[in-house]
């Protein structure tokens, strides 16, 4: 793989996604405080109303939800494609896996494709939305549904599409000649993308490593939001991004990238553990070093990261084209990287 291909970057879009929201709160647009009430008013979308993104013990929350609890995850809210409806219908990740487990991934793509409207309405309709895992600001709990509900905001209160938000707001400021939002920009079907795979074991024992890269639009983590997932890169722009964000090349105050790389409370005494999105601010997370400080940045589902190490100064953008264990491979080539890098496990860093 050559630094200057591109592939799909899965949850580092969520970097993105946030620093956007926090240059609109900088130029007084949004404030972290407004709930999705005043934000979105009675409905997100058609038919979607907004109280019912959130019913805990039958009694709806949705419209209390802050802009600061979306981008720290700490909604409560279930996440729309890993947790599995209580209405008894498959998650979204099974029926792909289910796919996969036939080898028909191409018969996936041409039934299950969606839109951010239709992952939401199967939020709520599947019953999602009625079983939050604990009241907004209670805790910590990673969901893709958060930043779903990003698109939906950055795109009502700028009159503007993501497409157009991220070209000009982030890729013509930093020069990155080779990030694309998928769906929007181009046909990714003319593109040369690096080949992704997921390598698994069957119901039946037996392993498969199957290539995703064909059905990446299918794939609700890859193509839906925009602010979720959905964004193609390379490991330059990656970088190129990463070191501008975090040497404040994208604000107009200093203490803007602080306030996204802070992590929350809720994430650190959180019992939700996984490794590399352990703890987290508004789009970032930290991975502790041997040194005693940490790497901020984001991983992608599909082996992919972007860090920036704030005592060398140095960004990294790097990629592994394997979803199989990618919190250990990662965490190798980190290592390898940044000669620093150690596990998140039983580490609190409240830097």
């Amino acid at each position: 793989m050559r630094s200057d291909q591109q592939f799909r970057i899965a949850s580092i879009v969520k970097t993105f996604a946030a620093t956007l929201v926090m240059q609109l709160v900088e130029e007084g647009t949004l404030d972290l405080d407004m709930t999705l009430g005043q934000m979105f008013g009675d409905e997100v979308i058609d038919g979607v109303r907004t109280d019912e993104l959130h019913v805990m013990n039958g009694k709806p929350r949705g419209s209390s939800v802050t802009l600061r609890q979306l981008l720290s995850h700490t909604t409560g809210m279930p996440d729309y494609i890993f947790a599995d409806p209580p209405d008894g219908r498959p998650s979204l990740l099974s029926v792909l896996l289910g796919y996969m487990e036939s080898g028909s991934v191409e018969d996936y793509i041409g039934s299950h494709r969606m839109n951010a409207e239709s992952a939401l309405r199967h939020f709520v309709e599947a019953g999602l939305a009625a079983s939050p895992g604990f009241l907004p600001g209670r805790d910590y709990s990673y969901s893709e549904t958060n930043y779903l509900l990003l698109r939906f905001l950055l795109e009502e209160v700028t009159g503007e599409t993501l497409a157009v938000l991220y070209k000009e707001r982030i890729f013509d400021p930093l020069g990155m000649k080779s990030t694309i939002v998928e769906g929007a920009d181009t046909d990714t079907g003319s593109l040369d993308l690096v080949h992704q795979y997921w390598y698994f074991e069957t119901v039946d024992g037996k392993y498969r490593n199957v290539d995703m890269t064909p059905a990446g639009r299918a794939i609700p983590l890859d193509y839906v939001s925009g602010t979720a997932g959905g964004m193609i890169s390379n490991t330059e722009d990656l970088a190129r991004f990463i070191g501008g964000l975090a040497t404040g090349q994208l604000f107009n105050e200093q203490g803007t990238f602080k306030q996204m790389a802070t992590m929350s409370e809720q994430s650190i005494n959180s019992a939700d553990s996984g490794s590399f999105h352990r703890l987290y601010g508004f789009g970032l997370t930290r991975v502790p070093t041997n040194r005693g400080g940490t790497l901020i940045g984001h991983c992608g589902f599909w082996g992919v990261c972007a860090f920036y190490d704030p005592e060398s100064r140095v960004a990294i953008g790097a990629a592994i084209n394997q979803a199989a264990d990618r919190e250990t491979f990662m965490g190798h080539y980190i290592s390898a990287l940044s000669g620093s890098y150690r596990s998140c496990e039983g580490h609190v860093d409240r830097e």
